[in-house]
């Protein structure tokens, strides 16, 4: 354990230096966010090394006159002290002039929770976890300072009967679901609207060529043919002449070299591998419909972690109370304000027919799109 945190950390040094080599040549909003993570999981690395250290007793001769009785009582008294955490009540939301954006009006409160510890031994050696996020925090932060991107107010969320209806039956409490919505609102705006574009990291890109060779390999006989032709092409733009690999053999060794070496480089931790350089070619913002895209997603993605709804009530997409996930979020679209299209209420009002489906039929040319920006609120 020890050994391969000091290794972690050499590589992080590593990485370190060679970010801020490139900072120092050319300053950009992109590398210092990248610079700043970096310092981030390398002081995270070295509070859990500094955690091993002081987890090693020193036992001192005055030290040994403590009683076993002492520690006990001690442990005891940390193990049933809570731990104090910032929330948040209700919140009061006021309109501007036009009607539009939100101002939250944060009214913090202390919570005291339970502190939940778990002690694992494993020979003899104590095991750390270290979190690197600092979501929470940052959007208390902007909470608390006025500054969301959410284009829609609470009371207008409240008084939508159709979503309300819909939260009760599944059974989520109203107001800390108003959270997350705030949340992921502030997400996707950080990313699609005001993220720096960003270019795939090398190692994607290398394994994005490789499976296309891979792909392409004829596996039924012992010589190596392709399915299709494919041709390497290398540019030389000093000498304005290129490379040109379209033999099977040739590029079927790249592949295996490739294949041989790759675990060589691998890590569960981001290496110089894994860096992401300033796309200057992107385009500024990513179109209405990504939004949506992963506006859903992230919903659905919360969805999925919520146990399974009592299914003996009526789960279709117009009853009652509506239990359909999908409908829910193609309403939240529409009261948060990222489409006016009223068809994402469901109802197809031009063609006087429903349409509970439709945000479906909008993102899916978007299924596999990704979007390559680095946020600008969340790390």
């Amino acid at each position: 354990m020890k050994q391969k945190l000091l290794t972690d950390i050499e590589l992080d040094v590593h990485e370190l230096k060679y970010l801020m080599d490139s900072f120092t040549k050319e300053p950009s909003p992109t590398l210092s966010e990248l610079l700043k993570r970096s310092i981030t999981r390398m002081q995270g690395r070295l509070d859990e090394l500094q955690q091993e250290v002081d987890a090693v007793q020193v036992i001192s001769p005055s030290a040994v006159e403590e009683t076993a009785e002492e520690e006990d009582e001690v442990a005891g008294s940390e193990e049933d002290s809570p731990v104090i955490i910032q929330s948040l009540e209700s919140v009061v939301v006021k309109e501007d002039e036009e009607g539009e954006a939100i101002v939250a009006e944060e009214k913090p409160v202390v919570i005291a929770a339970a502190a939940e510890t778990a002690a694992a031994a494993e020979e003899e050696e104590t095991k750390y976890v270290f979190m690197g996020t600092t979501v929470t925090q940052e959007f208390k932060k902007r909470y608390n300072a006025k500054v969301l991107n959410a284009h829609y107010t609470f009371e207008k969320y409240i008084q939508y009967e159709d979503i309300q209806n819909t939260l009760e039956a599944l059974d989520i409490d109203r107001e800390k679901f108003w959270y997350l919505l705030l949340f992921v609102s502030d997400y996707i705006y950080g990313s699609c609207l005001e993220g720096i574009k960003v270019k795939e990291t090398p190692r994607v890109l290398v394994e994005k060529f490789m499976q296309q060779i891979e792909k392409n390999i004829n596996n039924k006989n012992s010589k190596a043919s392709f399915i299709k032709p494919m041709t390497l092409t290398l540019k030389l733009q000093e000498k304005h002449r290129s490379i040109e690999i379209d033999d099977p053999i040739s590029l079927a060794y790249i592949y295996l070299v490739y294949e041989a070496g790759k675990d060589y480089f691998s890590n569960d931790k981001p290496t110089i591998f894994d860096i992401q350089g300033i796309d200057r070619k992107g385009k500024d913002t990513e179109p209405n419909t990504v939004l949506v895209a992963m506006f859903y997603h992230l919903l659905k993605s919360f969805f999925k972690l919520l146990p399974k709804t009592n299914t003996s009530k009526s789960a279709k997409a117009y009853s009652t109370v509506s239990l359909n996930k999908t409908l829910l979020i193609s309403r939240l679209v529409y009261l948060t304000n990222l489409s006016k299209d009223k068809r994402y209420t469901g109802v197809d009002e031009k063609n006087s027919k429903l349409c509970p489906n439709f945000i479906k039929d909008q993102i899916k040319s978007y299924k596999d799109y990704e979007i390559l920006r680095a946020n600008k609120f969340y790390k």
